[in-house]
């Protein structure tokens, strides 16, 4: 089962109670599936070539983000190729230490992986933020192994011009859900 959390609800979650290492096997709730659904505030590329996608609450009223890991292997090309296309990323790209990309968009996605202490990250003490980053939490999505959604600030303006939206969403192998909102109803924070 896949539970949807918000990158504030991820924020909140306490640190891990067992010490790990590097080898440790998966404990807890990183044995469990999430879809975390945010809008994309950063995304950097490692010394290793793996992709750090840096999510926050769509809304920005609550704080916290979660970073949602995306390795370099060929089984992840799809959704790297995806990730790249948020960017002015010119390639042959060639990274010797950690880069920042520059965002052409910041996209609200929706992104399926395993919880993921970064223990790389983590304070001795072991609360759920980062030693350099406070205003991120240690928990990631890692690997990231579907991203869907998409919505872009051009999406959003177009959105707001219409009457009604009517969007058709894959629902985890049980087909389509569909929703059709009133525009002129919704939250335009959002």
């Amino acid at each position: 089962m896949i539970e949807a959390v918000a990158p504030s609800d991820v924020f909140s979650w306490p640190g891990i109670d067992v010490q790990l290492t590097w080898q440790s096997e998966r404990t807890g709730i990183e044995n469990k599936w999430f879809a975390r659904t945010g809008r994309v505030v950063a995304v950097k590329v490692e010394a290793d070539g793996d992709l750090h996608i840096a999510l926050q609450d769509a809304t920005v009223d609550k704080v916290g983000i979660v970073v949602c890991e995306v390795p370099v292997k060929r089984l992840w090309c799809e959704i790297r190729n995806i990730v790249f296309g948020w960017t002015r990323t010119r390639f042959p790209l060639h990274i010797r230490s950690t880069r920042k990309l520059t965002l052409n968009e910041a996209p609200i996605v929706t992104v399926v992986g395993k919880a993921f202490w970064d223990i790389g990250h983590a304070p001795k003490d072991q609360p759920n933020r980062r030693k350099n980053l406070p205003g991120y939490a240690v928990w990631e999505i890692h690997p990231a192994m579907k991203i869907t959604g998409f919505v872009t600030a051009d999406f959003e303006r177009l959105l707001y011009k219409s009457k009604t939206l009517r969007i058709e969403v894959p629902f985890y192998g049980q087909g389509k859900r569909i929703f059709e909102f009133d525009v002129h109803g919704l939250d335009k924070s959002w």
